[in-house]
């Protein structure tokens, strides 16, 4: 299956391509297309840096939920921006015991790691849970608190929005993976709906003009 090049890598370069999208007037109802891309499983994170000066190793300390123990293994790689520049890390150790909700993992830096970095500053990081697979995805948006990811708007001909049951599966900070209901192509509202009531379908000229008065 070709994967149709509508998307431009996240900034951290390993997550799902992100969806270009289309802003309908200053409330910010967005219109958004559905197409194939690269989805990633990853958790975004915060690590504490701890320099072993005895070991000449630079260790970043992170606390993960416990909701992840079972996915969280040694090897598993993340990534970090320090600088504007992108490095890369690797679990090296991962410790089982929780505490309060959370349990530690090491990381260490592969290859080059930044300089200048104080025993204690902290890092962001976003720890990568699957390989990328080709997906068909939805970008993230407000539409879900309202619907559950259980239907979406799908916008038919030029103008008309219509409710839509759809099937969504995994989500990361951008993207969520269609199971059912949407295809390649289609042209979604993915901005919030508590202002569109309970309607079955809609003209979005018409609603544009009422969020805007």
């Amino acid at each position: 299956m070709a994967m149709v090049a509508v998307f431009v890598i996240y900034q951290w370069a390993f997550t799902g391509r992100r969806n270009p999208t289309c802003r309908l007037g200053p409330v910010g109802l967005t219109i958004s297309p559905v197409n194939y891309g690269l989805f990633t499983e990853f958790i975004p994170q915060t690590g504490a840096v701890l320099q072993d000066t005895v070991a000449n190793t630079t260790i970043v300390k992170v606390a993960i939920d416990e909701l992840y123990l079972s996915r969280i293994v040694v090897g598993l790689t993340g990534t970090t921006v320090v600088n504007n520049i992108d490095y890369a890390l690797e679990i090296t150790n991962v410790y089982a015991t929780v505490t309060n909700g959370r349990f530690d993992v090491d990381m260490v830096f592969k290859g080059e790691k930044p300089s200048g970095l104080a025993d204690g500053s902290t890092l962001r990081l976003r720890i990568t849970l699957s390989k990328a697979t080709e997906a068909l995805l939805v970008p993230v948006g407000g539409f879900y608190k309202d619907t559950g990811g259980e239907w979406m708007y799908v916008v038919e001909g030029e103008d008309r929005a219509v409710k839509r049951r759809v099937k969504l599966g995994r989500k990361n900070t951008e993207n969520f993976e269609v199971l059912g209901g949407l295809k390649a192509g289609d042209q979604v509202i993915t901005s919030s709906y508590e202002n569109f009531g309970d309607q079955e379908s809609f003209d979005v000229s018409d609603m544009k003009e009422k969020l805007r008065s």
